[in-house]
């Protein structure tokens, strides 16, 4: 792993190579610069000694920045250098990654009853509680004006509860012999809102769990045998096995 790199200093640097770990922010300011002046991008990363991958993360990071904005907002007292705060890059002070939304923390259909519950419980205004909750007023008034379909309903309920291990697809399939017109979606929807999902394996009992069998006692001979494989070493080295049968009704 490299911890230092040679580059080639810019020309109002001097123009002589030397070792550095990493470069200022003035320096990549001055580089993006000439890029943007009409340098070919081979020749900018040849002279400063970086690759093109850098480049381009570079301008992400401080493309739109002047040397001046630099150097004025590094020196401001009580304030954290921060670049994309100046300008270029995401907004400042920006808490999820860069072109990424934040995650939902519930859907509407899962904040309507903690809506319910401060509206009835807690005494709380409509208004209020949708705006704790962070759900609009007009989405939680919202009445679905979808078909309810209760006789497809009633007859998939049917289905499962004759058929048993049968899942939406082949309850699909008889539908669609009885005349139902219905696609694969709609039925592992109303399926699902109806609770009759099934598990994807069988719960089976552990062999573990399932209590041995007591063993015979024997008491006396010919009525219990054992065997088993043995081995060991001779003194000059040779190793050998054995089969070992024994009467465990003889008493030693």
């Amino acid at each position: 792993m490299r911890v230092s790199f040679r580059r080639n200093l810019l020309p109002e640097e001097g123009g002589f190579a030397v070792k550095r770990k990493r470069f200022s922010v003035e320096q990549i300011v001055r580089v993006l610069k000439q890029a943007e002046v009409g340098v070919p991008v081979a020749e900018v990363i040849r002279q400063v000694g970086i690759t093109e991958q850098t480049l381009h993360r570079w301008k992400k990071h401080y493309k739109g920045l002047e040397t001046d904005q630099v150097r004025q907002f590094k020196t401001a007292p009580g304030r954290e250098w921060a670049p994309k705060a100046v300008g270029g890059g995401a907004d400042a002070g920006q808490g999820d990654a860069a072109g990424r939304a934040g995650k939902k923390t519930m859907t509407p259909s899962r904040r309507r009853p903690v809506v319910n519950y401060w509206h009835d419980i807690c005494r709380v205004s409509e208004r209020r509680a949708c705006r704790v909750a962070r759900l609009p007023v007009s989405t939680f008034r919202y009445e679905s004006m979808q078909e309810p379909r209760t006789a497809l309903r009633l007859r998939i309920r049917e289905i499962a509860q004759t058929r048993v291990r049968y899942g939406y697809r082949k309850i699909r399939v008889l539908l669609n012999r009885e005349g139902w017109k219905v696609g694969k979606k709609l039925v592992y929807r109303l399926y699902k809102e109806e609770g009759l999902t099934l598990r994807r394996k069988p719960r089976r009992k552990r062999r573990a769990a399932m209590h041995r069998r007591e063993r015979f006692r024997p008491i006396a001979p010919n009525q219990v045998w054992g065997l088993d494989f043995v081995a060991d070493q001779l003194a000059h080295g040779r190793r050998f096995r054995a089969l070992t049968v024994l009467d465990r009704g003889c008493k030693a």
